[in-house]
């Protein structure tokens, strides 16, 4: 109740940036997304053996990730970010540098959605990759095929099949094209125009350096189509906001 009377609220600074998930190209040039089956860049079409990855970590142990076979295990450049270093570096870029006091007001977040389960996906080249499928361990049932075992007050017996990723029976499935997102977002403690301009230049930098391009949408000032009336109304009232209660 006392932090809400003083009005000590974090405040976001910039835009928020999609971090990218997919592994980048080997050419620093090119730097564009690549699909872990891809043999080559569909920009450039430079060969994908050597494009950036990341080892994954162990979170028990903080080794690398191996399988069975002995292989690590590997992720994009983004996806191995922690919010720490994010904010570490971000810190570096920032000029002039910012005080203490301004330093520890200033927070990173990061938000990470996936869809489907984690599972290990190999490359053409023979390297191991991190990634979700919506469509691991999901079985499908065909009654035309199979017949169900009826068994009182117990679920059909049914007989699963587990197509595989190429399979033509998956071609009707829409899948998403992307199955991880890592959104990326800073705040500021107190209220400080100073500091927020200075981070928010160093923010840029550091999303620009690593090809992170901001989130389409997430800080829209504009508002709903509606009737040239409502929509009057609901953009005064958006660059004329509500005055605090004391």
């Amino acid at each position: 109740m006392r932090r809400f009377k003083s009005h000590d609220y974090y405040q976001q600074v910039g835009d928020t940036f999609n971090m990218r998930m997919s592994p980048s190209c080997a050419n620093p040039q090119c730097d564009h997304g690549t699909k872990i089956s891809q043999k080559c860049c569909g920009e450039c079409t430079t060969s994908t053996e050597d494009r950036k990855k990341v080892a994954v970590l162990d979170q028990k142990t903080g080794k690398p990730k191996c399988i069975a076979e002995g292989k690590h295990v590997y992720h994009s450049e983004h996806a191995s970010l922690s919010e720490a270093a994010v904010r570490e570096g971000i810190l570096r870029l920032c000029e002039p540098p910012l005080t203490p006091e301004q330093a520890a007001a200033f927070y990173v977040s990061i938000v990470e959605i996936f869809h489907g389960k984690a599972m290990q996906l190999l490359d053409p080249w023979g390297h191991m990759w991190a990634e979700h499928d919506p469509l691991e361990r999901v079985g499908f049932f065909n009654p035309k095929q199979d017949k169900l075992e009826e068994k009182p007050r117990k679920p059909n017996n049914k007989v699963l099949t587990y197509l595989p990723r190429d399979s033509e029976g998956l071609q009707g499935v829409n899948q998403k094209e992307a199955k991880a997102y890592r959104t990326l977002s800073c705040f500021m403690k107190h209220k400080d125009t100073a500091a927020a301009e200075i981070i928010e230049v160093a923010l840029n930098k550091w999303c620009k350096e690593r090809a992170a391009p901001p989130q389409q949408g997430a800080t829209n000032p504009m508002a709903s189509p509606s009737t040239p009336r409502r929509q009057a109304a609901r953009v005064g009232n958006a660059t004329h906001p509500m005055q605090s209660f004391p």
